[in-house]
């Protein structure tokens, strides 16, 4: 087996086609076949499923594909350092749209205070997704509140948050609003598959809560925006909504009833080789969460 052998089959793993891939590596289609059944006669395993002239990788094909994508990348980086004297400074960063909207600044400031040569690539998108880019190797870290595959990926623990209900500040006078109030109320929530969403779900099917949902968005902003002018009631971070706490004319309600504590943590698959730049960048983060002024 050869480091090629490697670069055919995650060529064939990203075209999900044998005649695809041979395109895109300017060989003949029987050279990726003749590598692909090499793999599999060396690992003594079958790496896809051919069904209707469609090639689909086995159980066994995501492992080694998980592998590989390792495996490639400390292969690029030896020849980065080696041949061309150069360090590897690249770190690629998932995070969640409420991290984004909170605590991002923070973190990519500390980042390239501590590494000012690092190139930082940053994808923001929610929790199901981001999950799925770290499986995929296509992300090192991934910052989220969704918890971790611990069979499959470490989950360091940086720092809490917990979901408020914004309204309109004429709208509702107490100091307090408990969830049965809420499922009586119009209610303004993240999209399906966020984190926010899954949380503020889990909690009314517990408690055997209905919800009369009227607005759904990607945009925490434009939540606290609609319920300002009292359309309804935004469930919404609270770091969020004491970041915007001046500019909009709300009211903070802590909720009663259930668990609204939201724990984000630092995620990435346990078989990812560390580099020094992305061992720093641990340290990193492992040190922004101490910072008073942080939350």
């Amino acid at each position: 087996m050869t480091i090629r052998h490697l670069q055919i089959f995650k060529t064939v793993c990203e075209c999900k086609s044998i005649t695809s891939a041979a395109e895109r590596l300017n060989i003949t289609q029987p050279s990726v076949s003749i590598a692909v059944k090499e793999l599999e006669a060396f690992y003594h395993t079958k790496l896809f499923d051919r069904i209707n002239r469609k090639i689909y990788l086995t159980e066994e094909g995501n492992v080694l594909l998980q592998y590989t994508d390792t495996l490639l990348e400390q292969y690029d980086e030896s020849i980065s350092v080696l041949r061309n004297g150069t360090f590897f400074t690249k770190c690629r960063l998932g995070v969640n749209v409420s991290v984004a909207e909170t605590f991002l600044s923070h973190i990519v400031v500390a980042i390239n205070t501590e590494i000012p040569h690092i190139t930082l690539k940053i994808c923001i998108h929610n929790n199901e997704q981001i999950d799925q880019l770290l499986t995929d190797n296509q992300i090192d870290f991934a910052i989220y509140d969704k918890i971790a595959d611990k069979e499959t990926k470490m989950a360091l623990p940086l720092f809490q948050d917990s979901i408020v209900a914004c309204c309109s500040a004429d709208q509702y006078h107490e100091e307090c609003i408990s969830l049965e109030q809420l499922s009586k109320m119009p209610l303004l929530l993240r999209e399906k598959g966020s984190g926010m969403r899954n949380r503020i779900d889990s909690e009314f099917s517990k408690n055997g809560y209905p919800q009369n949902i009227v607005v759904e968005s990607t945009s925490t902003l434009g939540l606290i925006e609609l319920a300002e002018v009292g359309l309804g009631y935004a469930l919404v971070p609270r770091s969020m909504a004491k970041k915007l706490y001046s500019n909009y004319k709300v009211k903070m309600l802590p909720i009663s009833g259930g668990v609204w504590e939201k724990n984000y943590h630092l995620s990435y698959n346990r078989n990812k080789f560390l580099n020094p730049t992305l061992e720093t960048v641990i340290k990193v983060l492992g040190e922004i969460k101490q910072r008073k002024d942080f939350l």
